[in-house]
């Protein structure tokens, strides 16, 4: 007898941050939005993820500031708790003219950002 696989991660997306939506946006289920919301999301997550692999190459600040930017809201409200954290620490150095080594900055937000996607996609079962 073969053992269940395991259950997929989803740790990286905020179990909270999700039944708020539900619960907000669409209280009975009817409208699939939060799953809209969650394909949404991870569209515009791969396009950030792409513009990251991208700037890991340049190592241009201003285009990480862009793409720190972007992703510090979409991230939180989703849930991605983390990855919107590490957007902020960025944006917020970057803006106040801090010290940052960008190259370790676009690591931390690669892996923190195919965290979540891979979290989003468990949870959308693709």
């Amino acid at each position: 007898m073969n053992p269940a696989p395991p259950a997929p991660d989803t740790s990286a997306i905020d179990a909270d941050a999700i039944a708020r939506l539900r619960r907000d946006l669409d209280p009975e289920g009817r409208h699939d939005i939060v799953p809209r919301i969650l394909r949404t999301y991870d569209n515009s997550l791969s396009g950030m993820i792409s513009k990251l692999e991208e700037i890991a190459v340049s190592l241009d600040r201003d285009a990480l500031f862009q793409v720190a930017h972007k992703m510090k809201s979409s991230s939180a409200s989703v849930g991605a708790l983390a990855l919107g954290t590490c957007c902020t620490e960025v944006d917020r150095a970057i803006r106040d003219g801090q010290p940052l080594d960008v190259g370790l900055a676009v690591a931390t937000l690669l892996a923190e950002g195919r965290r979540a996607q891979a979290a989003v996609r468990a949870m959308l079962g693709s």
